[in-house]
């Protein structure tokens, strides 16, 4: 049995805007370099996503400092341990 999609689109897509961390908006900086990227706009989506777990409902903001601001909100004991996982995961992601 064959699969056809025949309406497929990007939904969400990040490193396309002018700001963003160091190593970040690599779309931008590619469409920048084969000149297309003015043909292009790029929609900001915040906040970029919602989780629903169980009885906690959040929705998850674009920058980092927002993001742990809204998480400490629920786990107000984490604050340090989710500052330290996202600069993790933005050390990795550079």
């Amino acid at each position: 049995m064959a699969l056809s999609v025949k309406n497929t689109h990007v939904h969400l897509t990040s490193g396309c805007g002018l700001q963003g961390f160091e190593g970040g908006q690599i779309i931008r900086k590619v469409l920048q370099a084969i000149n297309q990227y003015e043909q292009l706009e790029f929609v900001e989506v915040n906040p970029f996503a919602f989780v629903s777990v169980a009885d906690i409902a959040v929705e998850l903001p674009t920058s980092i400092e927002g993001l742990v601001n809204r998480l400490s909100d629920l786990f107000p004991h984490e604050r340090q341990g989710l500052t330290d996982l996202l600069m993790l995961c933005l050390q990795l992601a550079e």
